[in-house]
Order: structure tokens, then C-alpha cells, then sequence
């Protein structure tokens, strides 16, 4: 089992309301690998996340929960998404669990380092918003869970719009 948490970058009411409502609260529970259904999603446990992901389209719908058990990938970015992954940063060095005040820390320093090198602009001159799943205590002992997962979308609870880059948020500038 595997959870992560989730934090974002501007703490404005709105912005961190629609986050909320897409990826939950956040804890996210990854059990089952990947496996493709006919909806053009391929659910992936967090577990095997890793930095060939970058770049892939995610879609979280209302209907999100505060606890999932995959990431919900959408299908070479075709069709409705809310979110791309933008970085998969990995925490080394420590064999016990730093906390999750920590791990947050260093996500926000890492997402914020990564996002605008993938997207073009600053995340304070864009109108993008992003966020992060850190590993959980039980994540890490359980499944030597390593990796921050930095994730950027619209933030307005709106999908990625196709005319945008070809679809996608990568060197955007938006």
C-alpha cells in the first residue's frame, strides 16, 4: 500500500479548492499496476511512477476521492486531462522517513525549481497551478517509496485545452 500527499503552490481559496476537489484531499493508495481501459485511461500505480512519466496526462475527474489507488494517465494525452506530470524528483540518502513536513519542504523547492523549465515561464507569471504527491510513512517503509511527484494543470477546475502547444503544457508559456 502507498499513500502521498499533496500540496500546491498558491494558496488562494479558489485555486486550492479546485485542486482539492480533483486529487483529493490527498492521499493517494497505489495496489494495483497499470492496466488500460476502453475510456483511453491507463491506470497506473503510484508505485510505478518513475521519470519516463514526465510529461504524461493525468485526469481527475469530481468524482476524485480523497483516496485513490492509481493514477488515472490519460492515453498519449488524448482526450480530456487536468493535469501533466512535470517532474519525478527522487529523495535519497535516508533510510528513515523524514516526515512530512520535510518531504513538503523539499517538494515545494523541487516542483518549483522543475516547473519552469518544462513549461517555459515562471509559476508566478502563469496561469498554471501545480502541486505534488510526497511518499507517506507507510510508503516509504512498505514499498521503498522515494519519488516526489510534481503535477501542473489549469488550477481553475477546467481541462487542458487541445489548442494549447499541441495539447500539451510542456513549453507552453502559459
Amino acid at each position: 500500500m502507498m499513500d502521498h500527499a499533496a500540496r500546491n503552490n498558491r494558496p488562494t481559496p479558489l485555486a486550492a479548492e479546485a485542486l482539492a476537489r480533483r486529487v483529493g484531499a490527498i492521499a493517494v493508495i497505489a495496489l494495483i499496476a497499470g492496466c488500460s481501459n476502453d475510456d483511453g485511461i491507463d491506470n497506473t500505480a503510484v508505485t510505478e511512477v518513475t521519470e519516463d512519466d514526465v510529461g504524461r496526462c493525468l485526469y481527475f475527474d469530481e468524482d476524485t476521492d480523497d483516496e485513490i489507488e492509481e493514477l488515472p494517465f490519460v492515453i498519449d494525452c488524448v482526450g480530456p486531462r487536468t493535469h501533466e506530470v512535470f517532474s519525478v524528483v527522487r529523495v535519497g540518502g535516508e533510510d528513515v522517513y523524514p516526515g512530512f513536513e520535510s518531504l513538503d519542504q523539499t517538494a515545494l523547492a523541487e516542483c518549483l525549481g522543475d516547473f519552469e523549465s518544462y513549461v517555459g515561464i515562471s509559476p508566478f507569471d502563469s496561469t498554471l497551478f501545480y502541486s505534488w504527491l510526497v511518499p507517506s510513512l507507510d510508503s516509504w517503509n512498505r514499498e521503498d517509496d522515494r519519488d516526489i511527484i510534481c503535477i501542473v494543470g489549469p488550477g481553475n477546475g477546467s481541462t487542458i485545452d487541445d489548442n494549447v502547444n499541441n495539447g500539451r503544457l510542456e513549453g507552453s508559456r502559459i
